[in-house]
């Protein structure tokens, strides 16, 4: 068996895992964008001790001017509608996550996220891990939960993935081998302080339809090489925990946030496996001698190709490949909101627990709450990074009076509010022929309910700011595509049609094409897609390995 898979991200590195465990022999053709010299250069002086001023206006340079600064900051709390550029996010100062879309993945109609790099988006995501829960299954996922779990596991494993049997675990299961039952790893003193106040209220806030817990990430938090000793090798492959520098939003120097390009190296030492760096895909032809891959450099043939390029990137391959084109397609996303409030009890403590910028607690609130779906909020402690800055600029002052801003400032929380693709905007995209590469025209309108929703779960947060611990102040919106969470462009149907894909991935239309990646998905909660998209993956690549293998063991006897 000789398959190529398309796309480095998280679900092609799924699947090449599953092909690989199964006997396949695997190529992996992608873009493949690498960061710059002096962004790994970067890396290496941030690790070498606490960062300089010099250092970080390095790693400001490649920020967009949006995502710059204290006014930022308040426009980003306090202004309706966030920037569309804030999307295009750096890592340790390059911005080659973004490299080259313009012309390889050309888009009209809306600035959607989209990347040709080594490891794609997982370059830039927020590491946030949730699989499906029951009700998902209910409202028309057509894979039966107890067929995804063994992939979930897989693919928690591959992630590295952080999480504990908490209060959430009634609403989105635990899949990792081992569960890490330690002490939740809470950074800061307001997140835990936050999550005792849950634990404490527990009985009022199920009582709302509303369960909670720490963040489950894929992030490594302890270190399984010293980071004075570790190479960059060891960087590479993952092997260092986070070391609360707070440079999370800007590319974690460690790599203790998961990329793909972790799992890459893993694979590139297997002996069946080949990385073809530097191949665009165009499309994918079949014929009596297997499917060749037309791109800037011959390949095949192969017995199966399978697409994880990202929900427009495939499409984009497969309407080639198939011939379709020009009809509308859907396109998927979850409505996010970015809610700034403030702490209703000051945490208690003493001097920080060090720094870290990702999301640390969830809330999971039933959708029978608000009248829709079931809604994420992913909880940040957002103030205490802000706080930390004021207070290293008012060092010269008496501490009676640089305190105070910083202790206000400690109190802010921003929550990332997530519906689900059925309450949020409504959109699709088209593929139409251009001049070197089809282009994908998109269309979106508001979502009929998601202002209402939003609403909802705000006066429910306001009118029991006790017993949430917070108090939501505004919200600020952002557009299509701002979360990253697009799917479901070629979604899996009972009666497929064109460009649709069957339960095992295949693309109607072709003999051996089979989508992977999170294109293929009927419907989006308001969960990150990834970890599902991930264990789908992997769910679909076993499945076509293992029925060749059993087909190929039948011809024999």
């Amino acid at each position: 068996m000789k398959v190529a898979v398309v796309g480095s991200g998280p679900t092609g590195v799924a699947a090449a895992t599953a092909l690989l465990a199964h006997g396949a022999t695997v190529e992996l053709l992608d873009v493949g964008h690498e960061p710059e010299p002096a962004s790994a250069e970067l890396g290496r002086r941030l690790r070498e001790g606490p960062p300089t001023a010099e250092l970080l206006q390095e790693l400001k340079r490649s920020v967009p001017k949006a995502q710059q600064g204290v006014v930022a900051a308040a426009r980003m709390l306090f202004v309706r509608d966030a920037p569309a550029n804030m999307i295009e996010k750096s890592r340790l100062g390059s911005a080659f996550a973004f490299r080259g879309v313009a012309e390889g993945i050309p888009v009209d109609g809306a600035p959607l996220p989209r990347s040709l790099a080594q490891g794609g988006l997982s370059n830039v995501w927020g590491a946030t891990c949730y699989p499906l829960r029951a009700e998902d299954y209910a409202a028309g996922w057509p894979i039966p939960e107890r067929e995804m779990a063994a992939h979930y596991r897989v693919a928690a494993g591959l992630l590295g993935l952080d999480e504990t049997a908490d209060d959430l675990a009634a609403i989105y299961p635990v899949y990792s081998a081992e569960p890490d039952g330690s002490p939740p790893a809470i950074v800061s003193r307001t997140a835990g302080g936050l999550i005792d106040q849950w634990t404490r209220r527990a009985d009022a806030l199920h009582a709302l339809g509303v369960h909670f817990g720490r963040t489950r990430s894929a992030v490594r938090k302890r270190s399984s090489v010293a980071p004075e000793a570790a190479t960059d090798a060891d960087i590479a492959a993952g092997r260092v925990g986070c070391q609360q520098c707070g440079l999370c939003l800007s590319g974690c120097p460690w790599d203790a946030i998961y990329r793909s390009t972790r799992t890459l190296v893993a694979l590139r030492s297997e002996p069946r496996f080949t990385y073809r760096p530097g191949f665009f895909v165009g499309r994918v032809r079949e014929t009596d001698r297997g499917s060749f891959v037309d791109g800037d450099q011959p390949a095949g043939p192969y017995d199966a190709v399978f697409l994880a390029g990202g929900a427009l990137s495939s499409l984009r391959i497969a309407a080639d490949s198939v011939g379709v084109d020009g009809g509308r397609r859907p396109l998927l996303d979850n409505n996010m909101y970015l809610v700034p409030g403030v702490r209703v009890v000051a945490s208690r403590g003493g001097d920080d627990r060090g720094a870290f910028a990702l999301s640390e607690a969830v809330l999971a609130i039933d959708g029978a709450a608000i009248g829709g779906d079931p809604v994420h909020v992913q909880l940040y402690s957002y103030g205490e990074v802000l706080g930390r800055g004021l207070r290293k600029a008012l060092g010269g002052l008496p501490d009676v009076i640089a305190g105070v801003p910083g202790r206000l400032l400690g109190r802010i929380m921003v929550g990332f509010v997530y519906l689900s693709g059925a309450d949020s905007v409504r959109a699709s995209a088209r593929v139409v022929a251009g001049d070197r590469v089809s282009r994908i025209q998109v269309e979106s309108s508001p979502g009929e309910r998601s202002a209402e929703l939003l609403q909802r779960v705000l006066h429910m947060m306001r009118r029991h700011g006790r017993t949430f611990g917070f108090v939501p102040l505004t919200y600020n919106r952002t557009g299509l595509g701002f979360s990253g969470h697009l799917c479901g462009t070629m979604p899996m149907r009972p009666n497929p049609g064109p460009l649709d894909t069957h339960r095992d991935g295949r693309v109607e239309g072709s003999r051996a094409l089979y989508a992977v990646d999170a294109s293929t998905f009927p419907m989006l909660p308001a969960q990150n897609p990834t970890y599902t998209a991930m264990a789908n993956a992997h769910r679909i690549a076993t499945a076509w390995a293992v029925r060749m293998r059993d087909a190929a063991l039948a011809r024999v006897s």
